[in-house]
């Protein structure tokens, strides 16, 4: 995937990275290993209703002992990053939700 980004975390395609970090408990919920909410009923629907599938980015780690919360990613069109995540960022449970920067090049 990172052969098909430019400097500016782009994909070829018009599309970005984002990222968005969910609390231990709605992560658990969100993945299924813990108790449905309305929260993660709630952050699923919108996901849907936004077209925007994510996918754990450190898969097979329970999240209930991650006291950062799980972070997960997403690609969405540029052009509605700042929308979606917006959006996104309203749900209770989503602790953050942003692009992801660029990678550096090594110094």
């Amino acid at each position: 995937m990172n052969s098909e980004r430019d400097l500016t975390g782009r994909h070829a395609s018009g599309t970005t990275e984002i990222v968005v970090q969910l609390s231990p408990e709605a992560a658990a919920a969100f993945l299924g290993a813990g108790a449905t909410s309305g929260e993660t009923a709630a952050l699923d629907t919108m996901l849907v209703d936004l077209g925007v599938e994510l996918t754990p980015t450190v898969p097979g780690v329970d999240p209930l002992v991650l006291e950062l919360g799980t972070f997960f990613s997403g690609i969405v069109t540029v052009a509605e990053a700042e929308e979606r995540l917006e959006a996104i960022r309203a749900v209770p449970g989503v602790r953050a939700a942003y692009v992801k920067p660029p990678g550096e090049l090594p110094a």
